[in-house]
């Protein structure tokens, strides 16, 4: 008969989805130098001084798109022009294909409002999606500051709206969080903040407990729920913490106050996960499966997925997840604000770009996101995806 704790060591092993993390621009190299030796992580970038060892880990498998390595200028455009000259070897490419292919979840992070990461993550999720229509493809987007110039808004509206075409679970950190700190510092708590959403994804916090448990299928359930998906955590909560008011209304302080934009609060939630890892004297104070303080804040979800444990330590740990929420509209609308209100004054353009029309500056029409049909829906191959759009 198998004991209790290799029991519980194989039912978390069980819960655990195998996790991969592509990162795309300067900005997703941060993230996944981060993350390397925890997960499989590869790096696409236009910039050679962006993949330099003092920069990023030189043992990060990495492939630069274009063929000058210069970086695409903060231009969107620029960058999907790069991918096009060579892109199709990055699918040609073992590494990254194997890690695909080895992957439950795949997550593919960047900054929204620079040029290579806000470019080609679009382009590449909507590759991706069709050529492993099994797999799960997360997109993780790193807001700019408020303060920040007017091309990052411009930039990040653009690369929202080729998201949301995709259809796919997406999530989004804003360094506006922490928009009193250097930008070293902030992307620094960013790449924290996306560490440890991923880890919880993954299934890392799932310990065996015989009261509710969410395992493998209830997390991918979770996550692969198109629209906004956000993960908040509440650690080290002592007792008298949990005297003083319910858990429920520090997950709420969590909610209105977090590297994550901000919920739409219009009562569209999906799917919820609530995680709880606390000492047993903690454990009737918070196991009542009452969440009306919650649903109040959030809206009431189509599922509620609960995974409750006792451990040893004298803490306790709490987790939500919510996904398939509306567009976060009160941050993205700050966005759009500045890109309406601060427009620059018309101007002759005299660049690769050409003239200007939406927002200052012109989306390219290549690469479109004409289709999220699966290789499987249309019978298509791997390689006349590729065709179809490098040629």
């Amino acid at each position: 008969i198998m004991e209790l704790e290799e029991m519980k060591d194989v039912l978390q092993d069980k819960v655990r989805l195998a996790v991969s993390v592509i990162g795309a621009g300067n900005a997703g190299g941060q993230v996944i130098n981060h993350l390397f030796g925890k997960y499989p992580v590869f790096a696409v970038n236009s910039s050679r001084k962006d993949l330099d060892d003092r920069v990023m880990n030189d043992k990060i498998n990495c492939f630069i798109i274009g063929d000058e390595a210069r970086g695409a200028g903060k231009s969107r455009d620029v960058a999907k022009i790069l991918l096009k000259k060579n892109g199709r070897k990055l699918f040609e490419n073992n590494v990254f294909t194997k890690m695909v292919e080895d992957s439950d979840l795949v997550f593919v992070t960047g900054a929204m409002a620079g040029g290579t990461g806000s470019g080609i993550a679009p382009e590449l999720l909507h590759l991706l999606v069709q050529m492993y229509p099994k797999k799960i493809f997360i997109y993780v987007g790193i807001l700019p500051k408020v303060s920040d110039s007017y091309q990052a808004q411009a930039n990040t509206l653009q690369c929202y709206d080729e998201i949301v075409h995709l259809n796919i679970p997406y999530m989004l950190a804003d360094l506006d969080y922490f928009r009193d700190k250097p930008n070293d510092y902030a992307y620094g708590e960013i790449a924290k903040h996306i560490e440890q959403s991923i880890n919880t994804l993954s299934g890392e916090y799932l310990n065996y407990s015989a009261s509710g448990m969410i395992d493998e299928n209830d997390m991918r359930v979770i996550v692969s729920e198109p629209g906004y998906m956000a993960v908040y955590t509440v650690d080290q909560i002592s007792q008298a913490d949990v005297d003083k008011k319910p858990i429920q209304d520090y997950l709420i302080e969590k909610i209105k106050k977090s590297p994550a934009a901000a919920i739409a609060r219009d009562g569209a939630v999906k799917q919820m996960g609530i995680i709880v890892n606390c000492p047993e004297e903690m454990a009737e104070a918070t196991k009542t499966g009452d969440y009306s303080s919650l649903i109040e804040h959030i809206g009431r979800p189509y599922a509620i997925f609960e995974n409750y444990s006792v451990n040893n330590s004298s803490l306790g740990q709490f987790i939500l997840i919510l996904s398939g929420m509306s567009d976060p509209d009160p941050r993205l609308l700050i966005c759009k604000n500045i890109v309406e209100k601060e427009k620059p004054k018309e101007r002759k353009v005299t660049s690769v770009l050409g003239d200007t029309s939406q927002y200052g500056m012109k989306v390219a029409d290549m690469g479109k996101l004409v289709s999220t049909e699966s290789s499987e829906e249309t019978g298509e191959t791997k390689s006349s995806i590729l065709d179809s759009f490098f040629n």
